[in-house]
């Protein structure tokens, strides 16, 4: 049986501190209290915050997926579409097959 599961990862340069506030990590920590699609925020191709349905996803806890390659998780056979569409910077939705555990 194949699990499906939807990923969404926004991959621009953000600022993390705004006025002394976290505010993108509260605004994503509000987003993931709504939804049940695994979320993360991405900076320079490295996983900066994810939410709990990511981790589920992944069957990994967040001390090892924060701060890795996110191009780790891709299935090897997709490997290359992926990097295309990182170098694209498109604002599309795209399916790719992940990997699981370990990265």
């Amino acid at each position: 049986m194949v699990e499906k599961a939807t990923i969404s990862a926004v991959s621009e340069e953000i600022n993390i501190k705004n006025n002394d506030q976290d505010f993108p990590q509260d605004l994503f920590k509000t987003v993931c209290e709504l939804t049940t699609d695994g979320l993360a925020i991405i900076e320079n191709g490295r996983f900066l915050l994810v939410n709990d349905q990511l981790l589920h996803t992944f069957l990994l806890n967040r001390e090892d997926i924060i701060d890795t390659e996110t191009l780790n998780f891709v299935h090897k056979d997709d490997l290359e579409r992926a990097i295309d569409e990182l170098r694209q910077n498109r604002k599309v939705i795209y399916e790719l097959r992940l990997r699981r555990g370990e990265p």
